[in-house]
């Protein structure tokens, strides 16, 4: 909270463990998916990547708030797009920046496939490649709390789905990458095509095993993993399961106060 900036490709702190001790994690080659009852800290875990993008002037920032309030306010200030609630313009707008993130995404790989080794010897973007103005691609944090809400718009919410599940599929490795939040973890509302592509999951207290499997992966209940046990005392705390490239989680499931 105290440092003037942040490097996004750095992990940044989002909580402790029950030991106390910083958990940190990184969304560079990876999206996060929130989810859990309302007033149980949702919308405080996604400001957290929100926070740490915001304080790298080479990262730039997209913010979506489909509750509306002021929770999100603070980034307009900042961000490289904000539009709050679900009014037919915001949604509109929605699809629209999607629309051009995706095509962004795929001029991006053509760029890539351009550069000599030395620059892009993987095929994806490096620290080099985000912070330099004139390769035109830094990376890119966006941010949509309260998901659902736009997934469920009659007109747009199935075209909003494919765009968000085709640039959580192929957009890390451009410097793409995602941070949903949402309080309706069921399967109808947000399908497994988008979150079987998101590699970080964090579940708060949700109403029941299934809506924990829904955030965290099918047969994570199996395994003991279970965020409805959390009480509504527990504010803030939840489940954080990361991908395999996860040096906090290393994989493992990771019980965190944020």
């Amino acid at each position: 909270l105290g440092k003037p900036s942040w490097d996004f490709w750095s992990p940044f702190p989002y909580g402790v463990d029950a030991r106390g001790r910083t958990v940190s994690i990184s969304l560079v080659w990876s999206s996060l998916l929130i989810g859990s009852i309302p007033r149980m800290g949702k919308t405080n875990a996604a400001r957290l990547p929100a926070a740490a993008a915001a304080l790298d002037p080479h990262t730039r920032l997209v913010v979506f708030d489909g509750k509306g309030g002021k929770d999100w306010k603070p980034f307009e200030q900042v961000a490289h797009f904000y539009a709050a609630g679900v009014g037919q313009a915001v949604v509109e707008a929605l699809v629209s920046v999607l629309g051009d993130a995706l095509e962004d995404m795929n001029r991006r790989y053509e760029r890539m496939a351009d550069l000599p080794d030395d620059i892009c010897p993987e095929g994806k973007v490096t620290p080099h490649i985000t912070r330099r103005a004139s390769y035109g691609m830094p990376l890119t944090v966006i941010c949509v709390d309260e998901v659902h809400r736009y997934l469920e718009h009659p007109e747009h919410g199935r075209t909003i789905c494919a765009l968000l599940t085709e640039l959580a599929k192929a957009g890390p490795a451009a410097g793409y990458m995602l941070v949903l939040a949402t309080q309706r973890p069921d399967t109808r509302t947000v399908p497994e095509g988008l979150r079987g592509q998101i590699g970080t999951r964090f579940a708060l207290r949700t109403m029941n095993w299934q809506a924990s499997e829904t955030i965290l992966g099918a047969g994570t209940y199996t395994t003991g993993l279970d965020s409805s046990k959390f009480l509504r005392t527990h504010l803030g705390v939840g489940i954080l399961l990361g991908n395999d490239d996860q040096q906090a989680t290393d994989g493992e499931a990771v019980t965190v106060r944020t």
